[in-house]
């Protein structure tokens, strides 16, 4: 018995997974969408030819990829970037956290001590350069992932952070809808001496 519970967590398991990542995939296409829709610029497969007298002449292709879209990735390129930018972005957010620990020579305070101000800002410093580190390892993985320039790369990274955000706010608002309509606002689960289960 407990071989089939096992095989079934591990089967609804792998589907979440798979779920996740097609959601992630949809995020970084409809991302890079977005930008392309903000930042404009022309296609790598257009034709690119000037009118001069009578001839055409064609236009070589720039060496750089400035003004130029980022090819939207298939699905399954897209689950492949999400992946790799996922590890590379914990490798170097949790460098970047230590480092940042290292420098401001950060402990563990006592849990006697009382709260102290320039501790939390240093924690919260450290928090932010971890963040910082993450968010561009993930740029930089993009720029080469997709190939682009580091601004669109960022402007990407930005749109995912919003729909991100957006879906988010949708999910709690729903569950607060949904707990609206049995009657009352969604009951957290608390144990008898307070505190969350």
């Amino acid at each position: 018995m407990a071989l089939i519970v096992g095989l079934i967590l591990l089967a609804c398991t792998l589907v979440l997974i798979y779920v996740g990542l097609r959601i992630g995939a949809a995020i970084l296409r409809t991302s890079v969408r977005l930008t392309n829709a903000v930042l404009g610029g022309r296609d790598l497969d257009e034709d690119d030819y000037r009118h001069r007298a009578s001839a055409y002449e064609a236009i070589p292709r720039p060496k750089s990829l400035g003004g130029i879209r980022i090819p939207v990735p298939g699905v399954g390129y897209a689950i492949l970037v999400n992946i790799v930018f996922t590890v590379v972005s914990w490798v170097f957010q949790i460098g970047a956290l230590f480092a940042a620990v290292i420098f401001f020579g950060l402990a563990l305070p006592e849990r006697t001590e009382a709260p102290d101000l320039v501790a939390l800002t240093e924690s919260l410093g450290t928090f932010a350069v971890s963040l910082g580190a993450g968010q561009l390892a993930t740029v930089v993985v993009l720029k080469y992932a997709l190939p682009t320039t580091f601004f669109r790369a960022g402007v990407v990274v930005v749109w995912q952070l919003v729909i991100c955000v957006l879906i988010g706010a949708a999910l709690v608002g729903g569950l607060f809808a949904l707990g609206a309509m049995n009657g009352g606002p969604v009951s957290v689960p608390m144990r008898s001496g307070g505190g969350w289960v």
